[in-house]
Order: structure tokens, then sequence, then C-alpha cells
């Protein structure tokens, strides 16, 4: 991410748009704690765009301290949120990566994501084009 957006960002700003996507149930969101910290977080719901098919759910972020890679925590959220959303009769789950994302790519790949060939955006953040490409993985129904 440029680092103007980083900067630009507001701890008030974030928490009070959290609270709202939280609250009107727009997101999902879930933690992964360790000794009573958090160090991971996921949040799911419905997909953003209107032109994705009918059934499809979205991962819309995911974070995991870099001091806590490779101990589980992604792939324990991952699972968890397309378990959630395949009770809920989602059939189709799809997130979006930046392109250039390596690590995460090999990591969403290695959960049975399979890029979509057809789409890509640009997420464009303070005034700079960062191309995403869209990943996306069948979900078995869920019984319960």
């Amino acid at each position: 991410m440029p680092s103007a957006f980083l900067a630009s960002l507001s701890v008030p700003d974030l928490t009070a748009s959290w609270r709202k996507r939280i609250a009107d149930g727009e997101w999902q969101t879930l933690v992964c704690d360790e000794a009573g910290s958090v160090v991971g977080w996921i949040s799911f719901g419905a997909v953003r765009n209107g032109d994705a098919s009918l059934g499809a759910g979205e991962i819309k972020a995911l974070n995991v301290e870099p001091t806590a890679w490779g101990r589980g925590c992604g792939r324990l959220l991952c699972a968890e949120a397309c378990h959630r959303l395949a009770r809920a009769g989602v059939s189709d789950v799809m997130l979006w990566v930046l392109r250039d994302n390596d690590r995460a790519i090999r990591f969403y790949e290695s959960l049975g994501f399979i890029r979509d060939l057809s789409s890509g955006e640009f997420f464009e953040v303070a005034g700079v084009a960062l191309p995403e490409v869209c990943y996306r993985k069948k979900l078995q129904p869920s019984a319960s």
C-alpha cells in the first residue's frame, strides 16, 4: 500500500466504519486469538458488486500479524468463514487480491481458490491504481 495511504488512516474513523458494518450485518468478522491477543481477522459476507452469480459470497479482507504467519491462523479463519458461508446457502466464494501479492496468492491457491482469468480490476489508493485479481472457490453444501 502506498505510504501516503497508510499515513492517512485514522483509527477513530476506521473504528466507526467497522462498528457500523458489523452492527448492520453487512460483514461478519471473526478473529484469531492467541494467548489473549488478536493476531488475525477475517471479514466476509455478500458479494460487493452486483455482477456476481446468485448464491455467491465474498471474503472481503483477511489479515494476520506477520509474527503469526505459518501457524495456521489464516487457514483456520478461511475455513470457518467458508463453513459459515456454506451454512448460509452460499455455493461459490470469491475474494480479491493484489496481483503482485505473491505470498497471498500462494496461500489462497493452497486453500483451493482458483484465479478467475476473466476478471481483473484496479483498486485506487491515494491516487495509485493497484491491480487486483479475483479468486474463486466452490463450497461444499453444509448440513448445519
